[in-house]
């Protein structure tokens, strides 16, 4: 149910619950194991009230669904993701970095974790990750713009401790770093990328990235943001 509403749908049909939940079962067992079971999710969700008048799970025509309105943290983590994107494109940093900020602090870790191995739940999953990482890439760039570079590296760690493989990201942290009179540490992020690309693919980064890393060490690069007071 989370799942469905997760991409913009509503309901799951009983059907199709009784199909994931009991591939063998037949239709008449399947209801029999399905009304229970959805009495017992609503009152684990609210233990003091009748099961019919159930505030969350739902029923309509077409099937169940979960009643979140706009209390879900997901469904305000995209909203500020789509606002600061909105404000990026229009080069309002300011506004940018708010919006952005917001999302960050909704998103406190894996998207239905518990069930990592759930083949329902991964590919959701890894969709939510994708939008928290492009969230911090964002805030990274928002950050850097106003010369803001302690933060614009922060942000840019935050992303590749959730998926190291973002080459792209690598190269905004060489940038920021140099751009931030921290030329060596920019030389490292440069190392550490080639590294990992290596033990994992066997090769190098991408020529966009070894040439970042040659302007670097011949100092090569365009003007840097000022910082920008306070």
């Amino acid at each position: 149910l989370l799942v469905r509403r997760a991409r913009g749908g509503r309901a799951v049909a009983a059907d199709e619950l009784i199909t994931r939940l009991w591939p063998d079962a037949d239709e008449e067992s399947g209801r029999k194991k399905l009304l229970p079971l959805i009495s017992n999710a609503r009152r684990t969700l609210e233990p003091d009230i009748e099961p019919r008048d159930s505030s969350f799970i739902l029923r309509s025509t077409n099937g169940y669904y979960f009643n979140l309105s706009d209390t879900w943290d997901l469904l305000g983590f995209r909203e500020y993701l789509q606002q600061g994107t909105a404000l990026v494109k229009e080069e309002r940093w300011e506004e940018a970095i708010a919006e952005l900020e917001k999302g960050r602090a909704l998103y406190r870790g894996d998207f239905l974790a518990e069930d990592r191995y759930a083949d329902w739940a991964i590919d959701i999953r890894r969709e939510i990750t994708s939008d928290y990482c492009n969230l911090l890439t964002q805030l990274a760039d928002s950050y850097a713009a106003l010369g803001r570079y302690n933060q614009a590296v922060e942000a840019c760690h935050a992303t590749l401790a959730k998926d190291p493989l973002l080459e792209s990201v690598y190269r905004r942290l060489m940038t920021f770093y140099y751009c931030n009179d921290e030329k060596g540490k920019a030389e490292k992020a440069y190392r550490d990328c080639l590294k990992l690309f290596e033990e994992l693919f066997g090769e190098s980064p991408t020529p966009a990235t070894r040439r970042l890393n040659e302007d670097i060490k011949a100092d090569k690069l365009a003007d840097c943001p000022k910082p920008s007071a306070g």
